[in-house]
């Protein structure tokens, strides 16, 4: 009678160590699944960051004209609108890095983010030809400095897959240079160019919201 209970009792302790293994099994399966999500959220937040570096930029030369004849600016004055943007970029790219070691890559990314919202709509703010200039200085301004912060957290969060974050980031710049060069111009036409920035900085500011909410946080 001893014996028979005792057999009949095994069962239950072999039922739970099996389970149990079942049960961690299942609990790593759902921890990767939810890390799988994490990465993916991650790198389409970075494909966007890189979208909202270029579109803003690449906006700026085909709507020229339409500026011009708005502001009524001279030849010169249209064309050192490119002049400061190019000028503010190749100054602001060496502090990001020093920047990024001070204050931290992701708030430093964060930051120039809310900054492409806010000075892309800059730039439509009357009384006109000094907003173009300060907007446009001052949006690549925030380009060039987010940029090194962006690399530093590419390495970071994907250490062991850096050449394809890498590749994501460059397509969503390339992306950026493309769609800002050939819609902005249909776009202004249609509502106006000054519409048209306020487009693209509510593009950024989502952008920037979401990069902000959801990115890890791990400094």
């Amino acid at each position: 009678m001893c014996c028979t209970s005792l057999a009949a009792s095994s069962p239950p302790a072999t039922c739970s160590g099996g389970c149990a293994s079942t049960t961690r099994s299942r609990t790593r399966q759902g921890s990767d699944a939810t890390s799988l999500r994490k990465d993916v959220a991650t790198l389409g937040l970075i494909w966007l960051t890189a979208f909202n570096l270029r579109v803003l930029l690449f906006a700026i030369p085909p709507t020229l004209p339409a500026m011009r004849a708005d502001l009524g600016l001279s030849y010169f004055a249209t064309g050192s609108i490119t002049s400061v943007a190019v000028l503010a970029l190749g100054i602001a790219s060496i502090p990001g890095a020093l920047l990024a070691t001070r204050f931290g890559a992701r708030r430093l990314v964060t930051a120039c983010a809310a900054g492409l919202a806010i000075f892309g709509a800059a730039i439509t703010l009357p009384p006109g030809a000094f907003w173009v200039f300060a907007g446009a200085a001052l949006l690549t301004l925030s380009i060039a400095i987010a940029q090194p912060p962006v690399a530093v957290l590419i390495r970071r969060w994907f250490p062991t897959s850096i050449t394809r974050a890498s590749n994501l980031y460059a397509n969503g710049l390339l992306m950026g240079n493309v769609l800002g060069a050939s819609l902005s111009p249909f776009i202004s036409q249609v509502i106006g160019w000054r519409a048209m920035f306020l487009e693209w900085a509510a593009v950024a500011a989502i952008g920037a919201l979401l990069w902000a909410r959801f990115t890890p946080r791990d400094e």
